[in-house]
């Protein structure tokens, strides 16, 4: 079996059939909120765990990192929502840290 991420699954629609735009945005919306799923799961069970607040950081950083490799692979309106929210100060500091690259190298595309 050959196993694609959502990611690649669309990059190989994409590639090889012409898709209309309601079904793209579809399908990046579908991948948006199932990253975006994964990723506060993953900081909501992990934060109910007691640990120092070095480790909370360091799992906001994790989480981060990955929100922002999302977003990057998303593009467009994705991109512009999340310069918005970190220039808000809306993030946690950690997020803004990350976001950072948003607002002053932000990707061409």
């Amino acid at each position: 079996h050959i196993w694609y991420t959502s990611g690649q699954l669309q990059d190989w629609i994409s590639s090889h059939l012409k898709t209309p735009d309601w079904i793209e945005g579809l399908l990046r919306s579908t991948r948006f909120f199932l990253g975006a799923a994964r990723i506060f799961t993953t900081w909501a069970f992990i934060s109910f765990r007691k640990h120092t607040l070095e480790e909370d950081s360091r799992l906001k950083e994790k989480c981060a990192a990955s929100a922002l490799e999302l977003i990057c692979s998303l593009k467009g309106y994705y991109v512009k929502a999340a310069q918005t929210l970190c220039g808000a100060g809306l993030f946690p500091v950690e997020f803004n840290e990350a976001f950072a690259v948003l607002l002053d190298q932000c990707p061409k595309e």
